[in-house]
């Protein structure tokens, strides 16, 4: 009931202020422990939240160096390890049907040799484990990569640096996951972020020195697609185009969130009408603020008192003083009602 109450407000407040260029300044309220590897190795974070205690719910990001996967919980302390390659990206769907299980399922691109890692989580345990039937093989050069579901269909897309987008269907293959590739087309140039709406049927995708496309994600759909906003003197992004996320709300309403990287900020969208709403910044506070970020999530979960509307998770890309990165979280209320009254 609050996140319906919230989605009302914010949308009868957001109705006119379409053209605005105001920043929003914001700071972090939690961040996860900074991975063990000094540089520029956290890329992406994917959000899983736990089916019967959202407490217990969990942070997924992509260690793109050679650590594969890192878990964190909610409070930001390191849970798991899954060493298993350079990882770019990561996405998750929960309540894919694999023989007579019910799993979420866990996506990366693994650029040391273009195959699609795939991994479950155990619910109880919390523990991501390998579900992969083989080593899926993917377009060259694999970099993004974000998932879909339509009814029991689950996807995967995967883009690679030279604005190659492939979709590919996952399916049971003697008790674990396998796919096969059913779409494949050109957004032109590079690519990396993108995210899929589960309801609406949209695929978002950020061309990262043009601008936001929208296309269907249906298999079989065309090509087609829509400017949502773009780099330059005539749009409200700075290149790169790095992270798009959903906060996906009843109904069709909700947010579209993209990092504008190139001026260390982030931009926010009506999820129906593709129109801008306005931009923030994570700033230097207890924690410290966001740079260059790549990869981000947002979920609309209600967390209890912790998250009562959701959050956001973002990768810092400025290392901090110890030179390694990490994840920052942020109330989603503190972005998007402050909005309003812009």
């Amino acid at each position: 009931m609050k996140t319906t109450l919230l989605s009302l407000a914010l949308a009868l407040a957001l109705g006119g202020c379409a053209e605005h260029q105001r920043t929003l300044h914001v700071s972090a309220d939690a961040q996860t422990e900074a991975m063990a590897t000094q540089g520029d190795v956290a890329d992406d974070p994917a959000i899983w939240i736990h089916p019967n205690d959202p407490y217990q719910s969990l942070i997924i990001g992509t260690h793109k160096k050679g650590g594969g996967l890192e878990v964190y919980d909610l409070s930001g302390k390191h849970l798991q390890s899954l060493p298993d390659g350079r990882f770019n990206n990561v996405d998750l769907r929960d309540n894919v049907r694999i023989g007579e299980q019910s799993l979420s399922i866990v996506a990366a691109t693994k650029r040391d040799d273009d195959t699609l890692a795939l991994y479950a989580i155990n619910a109880q345990t919390r523990q991501l484990y390998p579900i992969a039937a083989r080593a899926v093989e993917t377009i060259k050069e694999n970099y993004g990569l974000c998932m879909y579901q339509e009814g029991e269909r689950t996807y995967v897309f995967v883009n690679n640096k030279n604005g190659t987008v492939e979709q590919l269907e996952l399916f049971e293959a003697e008790g674990k996951v396998d796919a096969k590739r059913v779409r494949l087309f050109e957004v032109g140039s590079q690519t990396e972020g993108c995210v899929a709406d589960d309801e609406t049927g949209a695929l978002y995708i950020g061309e990262e020195n043009v601008g936001i496309w929208r296309y269907d994600a249906e298999a079989n759909a065309p090509t087609h697609r829509v400017l949502i906003d773009s780099t330059g003197k005539n749009g409200h992004l700075v290149a790169d185009v790095e992270g798009l996320a959903l906060y996906a709300l009843e109904g069709g309403a909700g947010y579209l969130f993209a990092s504008s990287q190139g001026e260390h900020a982030y931009n926010v969208y009506d999820r129906q009408s593709g129109l801008f709403l306005g931009k923030f910044t994570i700033d230097d506070d207890v924690i410290d603020g966001t740079e260059e970020t790549d990869g981000l999530d947002v979920t609309s979960a209600s967390v209890g008192v912790l998250y009562p509307y959701g959050f956001l998770v973002v990768q810092d890309g400025h290392a901090t003083p110890s030179n390694t990165q990490n994840f920052k979280l942020i109330r989603i209320e503190k972005i998007l009602a402050p909005l309003s009254s812009f």
